[in-house]
């Protein structure tokens, strides 16, 4: 779960809004963690775990702990707030071929096989947890996106244009 923040420090490298992860979800999900699976069996949920013990205040700090050391070994790098650990970073890459909605004559091809995310693969690293339903990404599994087929006036034309032989 994200939220805006916005802040004036001047150790920011701007004071636009950004998203920020917020430390109390994350302390719920790193104690959940475990519950995620790619099956639908059913999960068995002991009441004590969070009725009778929430998260506290040390869970929270620990995220938070987490999250500054991830930042500081990045030199923050790719940090949008250097004052705030829990503001999330810009360090989006590309690892399927992205849709193109002004080709009119969009090709579909079969799902692509299963591939990771290095900001996902990032995100588990500090919170300590392991890949439970997404899978570790490889730069040699992503394919590249597929070159764009010539529309069917021009296959097998030569140099002149359609129409105008």
């Amino acid at each position: 779960i994200d939220q805006v923040e916005k802040s004036g420090s001047t150790h920011d490298k701007q004071t636009t809004p950004w998203l920020q992860y917020d430390s109390y979800w994350l302390s719920v999900l790193r104690r959940t963690h475990n519950w995620s699976q790619q099956s639908q069996s059913k999960i068995n949920i002991a009441e004590q775990e969070f009725v009778h013990n929430p998260v506290n205040s040390d869970e929270i700090e620990e995220i938070i702990s987490r999250f500054q050391r991830a930042l500081e070994k990045t030199n923050f790098s790719n940090a949008i707030s250097t004052a705030n650990p829990m503001a999330i970073p810009q360090n989006f890459a590309v690892t399927a071929p992205s849709y193109d909605s002004f080709n009119a004559q969009q090709t579909y091809y079969p799902p692509l096989p299963m591939c990771g995310n290095p900001q996902t693969d990032e995100f588990l690293k500090i919170m300590g947890l392991d890949h439970r339903i997404t899978v570790p990404y490889t730069a040699l599994a992503v394919p590249p996106p597929p070159s764009p087929e010539l529309p069917q006036f021009l296959q097998g034309q030569s140099n002149s244009s359609p129409g105008l032989n």
